[in-house]
């Protein structure tokens, strides 16, 4: 059966502190005591107006996922392909959906 007791962490950070690099070694980690975990994680913050990247970790596997536009398509600045990040949102949830079903 599933958790319902709901398991949750918090990673705690200081204002010098790479969150996203916290957020990555944490859930490695996880996964290697056994656990799987889900998810995304911003790689490499950028704010400049020109930026057209914008990269994400799956915590799930490690891939590196693109989820800007792609630049040539375009666009004028960093947007969301709204496409890929419903599909992200989808392997997310049957990912969800399996580790539910593991319990059971």
């Amino acid at each position: 059966m599933f958790d319902d007791q709901c398991n949750f962490a918090a990673v705690v950070y200081g204002v010098n502190d790479d969150s996203d690099r916290l957020l990555l070694d944490f859930t490695e980690d996880i996964r290697r005591s056994g656990l799987r975990v889900t998810g995304l994680v911003q790689l490499g913050r950028n704010h400049r107006p020109d930026y057209r990247e914008l990269r994400t970790m799956a915590l799930s596997n490690g891939e590196v996922v693109p989820v800007a536009h792609d630049p040539d398509a375009g666009a004028t600045r960093c947007g969301l392909d709204r496409e890929r990040l419903a599909g992200i949102a989808s392997t997310h949830r049957c990912q969800l959906g399996e580790f539910a079903a593991s319990w059971a």
